[in-house]
């Protein structure tokens, strides 16, 4: 058995149910695989930064489990086994083996680049084992005192929400409700005498995804609460106005063309915010 990264919720596979009586298999035997095209990958994580992986229990098929089956997820410092932290880690479906896995911003701000343990573990009952055991990666953080803007609302929305948060594309099968965003346009600002302000003026999409339309207004009036009329830090990027100037919400039919159908919602934010900018200097005459 292990544990694959999971991105449906849309799509119906049969599950199967776990036989107590027969010994599970080597969970190092298995893989964590993304569920973007299949391809193989590693849970990685940014010292500082909050971070959510929804996953799937497979054993030659979804595995089933009962509403009294509990999780409990530990990582393991390779060097000398000490517990790190314990990610957060609960059911998203336990008839259909899917779950998330969560990790807090405070746990990941104090973690060294490298390669560390993780370790998920299923209790039903008497019974308990390891559902999945493999690698937890660290890496170094690609920006120091200040990131994209993109980065920032990602983290932004993915800690307001409490919902999975998918930058530019939602995966088709990506359990629901969820999140996605992309920019539609935004550009700098200039003195009349040519030097950057260092303000930026962007308009972002930002779209609720669910299979019920209520809970997508429910999900759109949630990012109109903590977007609009927002100012202030939004991790290392200084917003100095957010505001909504459009909202929309349609009905996508299933590609087998059944009732499963989602419901789409989505509004059009303007922010005006703050980028570094070169110094003037640079330019200058010699």
């Amino acid at each position: 058995m292990g544990l694959i990264y999971y991105t449906g919720g849309r799509r119906r596979r049969a599950a199967a149910v776990i036989d107590p009586g027969v010994p599970e298999p080597n969970p190092r035997d298995t893989q964590w695989t993304l569920g973007v095209n299949g391809v193989l990958t590693l849970i990685r994580v940014i010292p500082g930064f909050a971070g959510q992986f929804a996953a799937q229990l497979v054993n030659n098929g979804p595995l089933a489990f009962g509403p009294d089956a509990t999780l409990a997820a530990e990582v393991f410092a390779a060097s000398d086994g000490s517990t790190l932290l314990t990610p957060t880690v609960s059911w998203i479906d336990p008839a259909a083996g899917t779950l998330l896995l969560s990790v807090g911003q405070d746990q990941t701000a104090g973690l060294q680049p490298g390669v560390n343990w993780l370790r998920v573990s299923v209790s039903s009952g008497e019974i308990s084992y390891i559902a999945y055991d493999g690698p937890f990666v660290v890496a170094a953080p690609v920006f120091t005192e200040w990131r994209p803007f993109d980065a920032d609302l990602y983290y932004y929305l993915t800690g307001k929400t409490g919902h999975l948060v998918y930058p530019a594309h939602i995966p088709e099968s990506s359990p629901l409700p969820a999140y996605s965003y992309f920019r539609i346009s935004g550009s700098p600002t200039y003195y009349l005498s040519g030097n950057p302000t260092g303000l930026v003026s962007a308009i972002y999409q930002i779209d609720a995804w669910s299979t019920d339309k209520f809970e997508s207004l429910g999900l759109l009036d949630t990012v109109r609460r903590v977007i609009s009329g927002y100012r202030g830090k939004m991790g290392s990027t200084q917003v100095c106005g957010a505001r909504i100037q459009n909202e929309f919400d349609q009905y996508e039919t299933d590609i087998a063309k059944s009732d499963d159908g989602t419901y789409h919602s989505a509004v059009e934010c303007r922010f005006l915010y703050r980028e570094p900018v070169c110094d003037p200097a640079v330019f200058a005459s010699p």
